[in-house]
């Protein structure tokens, strides 16, 4: 009788859908004003992940060194710092404790949210960046961990130099009653803005001021202008910092109606206003 061997051969055979993001890695910049205590919040653009099939729950985890920044010099920084790294999602239930997402359908949409946490230094100036920071999504098999997709992530904060402001005042020169009257009879006012080299800045202030009569209290109007700043609105204007990071602005003033005006002193201020646009 021949012997008669049977081999059992067993295929364990698991096809895995392939995962598809719309987005491979995040890379956000800042440029902020330093010297005060402050929070800024990153809030990526929303990724879509699809391919997941039947996958139930996923898994979320940031690697990264600290929660510092460096300057360019490759240095640690101790007053910039990451305080909040989370997931938002609109598509799945988020749990934060337990770093999971469920409840989504085949296809997961979310979005990454840093808050970054920024102490008063006065010193803090050019750029700072995040060491590598990875984003890995994944699911987990039996005791072990499968890797759904990893994402780079980098921020970037650049510290502009605080905006220095000096005026000096408009005079409207010596007028008489029924005539207009301007700054081109007096002197002009001036404001120097001192800031960081070739940035826009922003200008607001009143089109028209009351002036007042030191003696009797009766007003006239002062309108205001600026020839060599760009227009956007109403009150808000755009302008440039020099190379050198100075530049000098030229307020002018005329007074269209003095036909009522009574005879006296009058005096007036108005408030400008100036940020990096």
């Amino acid at each position: 009788m021949k012997n008669v061997l049977f081999v059992l051969v067993l295929f364990n055979l698991r096809l895995l859908a392939a995962v598809n993001s719309s987005l491979n890695s995040i890379s956000d910049q800042a440029e902020l004003v330093g010297g005060v205590r402050q929070n800024y919040r990153f809030k990526s653009s929303v990724s879509k992940l699809s391919g997941l099939g039947n996958t139930q729950k996923i898994f979320y985890k940031f690697e990264r060194p600290g929660d510092y920044f460096i300057n360019q010099n490759r240095e640690i920084v101790d007053s910039i710092k990451i305080t909040s790294l989370k997931i938002l999602s609109i598509t799945a239930n988020v749990d934060e404790d337990k770093r999971e997402l469920t409840n989504f359908n085949g296809n997961l949409d979310y979005s990454v949210e840093a808050t970054i946490g920024i102490k008063s230094d006065g010193r803090l100036s050019g750029k700072y960046t995040t060491p590598n920071i990875i984003l890995e999504l994944y699911s987990k098999k039996g005791n072990g961990e499968e890797s759904l997709i990893r994402i780079p992530i980098q921020y970037e904060l650049n510290f502009l130099k605080e905006l220095s402001l000096k005026t000096s005042p408009m005079n409207l020169g010596i007028g008489i009653q029924g005539q207009k009257m301007s700054s081109f009879d007096g002197t002009p006012g001036y404001l120097e803005i001192e800031g960081e080299p070739n940035k826009i800045f922003r200008v607001s202030y009143p089109s028209k001021v009351e002036i007042v009569n030191k003696k009797d209290a009766s007003i006239l109007i002062v309108f205001i202008t600026t020839p060599k700043l760009e227009k956007t609105n109403t009150e808000d204007y755009l302008g440039s910092i020099s190379s050198s990071g100075l530049n000098k602005i030229e307020f002018n003033g005329e007074v269209k109606e003095t036909r009522s005006a009574t005879i006296g002193e009058y005096n007036g201020k108005f408030t400008i206003k100036v940020r990096y646009d």
